[in-house]
């Protein structure tokens, strides 16, 4: 029994150390995986091979380039589908035709006072080697048309614009008894034809004879005179063209058929008409004692035409209609300075009755300036911040975007801000509210989480690209509606599974390299590998795990 024990402990000892040779003998190295060669080189089974002799090799990916026939790119076969690389490059032996659009427009030939167009699609023809740009001319948009301005129209040939006026002139005509003229002005709308438009008939009669006010000219022999008694009778004689007559055997004159227009031996005497400032009836005396009518710009002070302005003590620069009794009938024109904001004003301004100011008015702004909003009333409003003016008068005043009017006064909307975990489980933070032109600061997302994931901050709803807003920063908010801002998840190394390693430049699960495979978690392409193929040197053993990455060449493990 004794023997039989030390012989199965030396079998122990034997298999042992049998076992240990074949598990620890020289390692087996993997050989490295290649996707680049340097110059010179060029890739082949994963290994950079020395380039053939009699070509060239650019390193990289790019393959040996042989001197002989090559095909042309794609799309650069205009010259041929092939070139001689022994003697040509593809640069100076394939080509494409090419063109080029033209730059700028050609306005030396829009004719003067038009409106031009031009073919902003025109193109020059030219070729363009491999790497190279393309050898078309440049060339300015040539002019498609023309449209003349105003007051202009088209030449016969349609080649410039001819101005309207110059066709301007006068159309004379005889008459009975005497002629007639009238302007003949021509005019046109931009891209129209020149039209004709007529001034009035202007009518010259012959000598003893006078435009009837109608179209004829009349003999003044037909011209009866007012009848008239004891001195104040006249006669009246066709003394000059147009029929213009005097009276004769008076002292005044007369005209419009020798209507009286008053004067010495009147029903009341030409003392009751003296003073200055005034005028009289067309066809009549004055009458009544002291009855003056003050001319315009002047009103009546007692038996005095006294002027609206002295009678302000020039405060106002003021006008009168001719007849008016009452300072209160002098006026001015309204001013900007009538209309706080005004820019344009219509309507007057009345003296009162001491002269000394403004008693009523009919000012209007018309427009405002730029920091008022014109109103229906004809006032003007001033313009609040964040606003603008409406356009409607009835309603001058709106808000810019993410404010509301109140009275004349523009508030900053609130809004609903709302959280959710989304995708992720977990407590969300309160809802809570902000200003819009205000900084908000959206909440932690600690309360969010999600396995294999990492929380990356709040995207908010309604905005396309979507927009993340990190967790404790504050920011402008420019939303005008509620928003839910949902927790955004970024996968970690932990989501990654086997065959795929997690990139941290894009926080996402890449799939290994072509070959290469990984253990699930795999943080970074580092621990991406591939089994090699490897022989234990006893027979027997299997060795397993022997990998290389892309980065590091490792020996075999098992």
């Amino acid at each position: 029994m004794k023997e039989k024990g030390r012989f199965l402990r030396l079998f122990a000892a034997l298999f042992m150390l049998t076992f240990s040779a074949n598990v620890f003998a020289a390692g087996y190295t993997c050989e490295k995986i290649y996707d680049t060669c340097n110059e010179g080189y060029y890739l082949s089974n994963n290994n950079c091979v020395q380039c053939t002799p009699g070509c060239t090799c650019a390193g990289g990916t790019a393959q040996p380039v042989c001197c002989g026939t090559q095909n042309c790119p794609s799309g650069y076969t205009a010259g041929g589908t092939t070139y001689n690389s022994c003697t040509q490059t593809p640069q100076n032996a394939c080509y494409k035709n090419c063109t080029k659009t033209c730059s700028g427009n050609n306005t030396s030939a829009c004719p003067a006072n038009s409106v031009c167009t031009y073919n902003t699609s025109y193109t020059t023809t030219g070729i363009q080697y491999v790497d190279g740009a393309c050898n078309a001319a440049t060339s300015t948009c040539p002019l498609s048309g023309f449209t003349c301005n105003a007051g202009y129209e088209k030449n016969s040939a349609g080649t410039a614009c001819n101005k309207c006026s110059d066709n301007n002139t006068t159309e004379e005509e005889n008459i009975t008894n005497g002629k007639r003229s009238r302007s003949v002005t021509y005019n046109s709308t931009a891209g129209s034809a020149c039209t004709a438009t007529y001034g009035n008939w202007t009518y010259n009669c012959n000598s003893g004879y006078y435009f009837d006010g109608t179209s004829s000219c009349v003999s003044c022999t037909t011209v009866a005179c007012d009848s008239r008694s004891g001195t104040e009778d006249c006669t009246c004689t066709c003394s000059v063209d147009n029929g213009s007559c005097t009276c004769s055997g008076g002292q005044q004159s007369y005209t419009d058929s020798c209507k009286r227009t008053g004067g010495a031996g009147g029903s009341n005497g030409a003392s009751a008409c003296t003073g200055t400032n005034y005028t009289r009836e067309t066809t009549g005396t004055c009458t009544g004692t002291n009855s003056i009518t003050c001319n315009k710009n002047y009103y009546l002070n007692g038996s005095s035409c006294n002027s609206c302005a002295t009678a302000t003590g020039n405060r106002f620069t003021l006008t009168a209609i001719s007849g008016q009794t009452s300072i209160t009938a002098c006026y001015r024109n309204c001013t900007t300075s009538d209309i706080t904001g005004s820019a344009t004003v219509t309507g007057v301004v009345y003296s009162n009755s001491a002269g000394t100011g403004q008693s009523s008015n009919t000012c209007e702004a018309t427009s405002c300036d730029s920091n008022h909003c014109l109103q229906s009333d004809g006032s003007c409003i001033q313009i609040p911040n964040n606003g603008s003016c409406s356009g409607d008068p009835n309603n001058p005043l709106q808000c810019n975007t993410g404010y509301t009017l109140s009275g004349t006064t523009c508030n900053p909307n609130t809004y609903d801000v709302t959280y959710s975990c989304g995708e992720g489980s977990g407590t969300p933070p309160a809802k809570g509210s902000a200003t819009y032109d205000s900084n908000f600061t959206p909440a932690s997302g600690s309360g969010c989480t999600k396995t294999n994931y990492d929380f990356a901050g709040w995207t908010v709803s309604g905005t396309s690209p979507a927009e993340v807003k990190s967790a404790n920063v504050a920011f402008t908010w420019k939303y005008t509606s509620n928003k839910t801002f949902t927790a955004k998840f970024v996968p970690n190394s932990g989501a990654c599974t086997a065959g795929q390693y997690f990139d941290s430049a894009t926080t996402s699960c890449q799939t290994c390299p072509s070959g290469y495979t990984s253990d699930a978690g795999a943080d970074g392409m580092n621990e991406c590998y591939q089994l090699c193929n490897a022989t234990c040197k006893d027979p027997g053993f299997t060795i397993t795990n022997v990998y290389h990455n892309n980065s590091t060449n490792k020996d075999e493990y098992w």
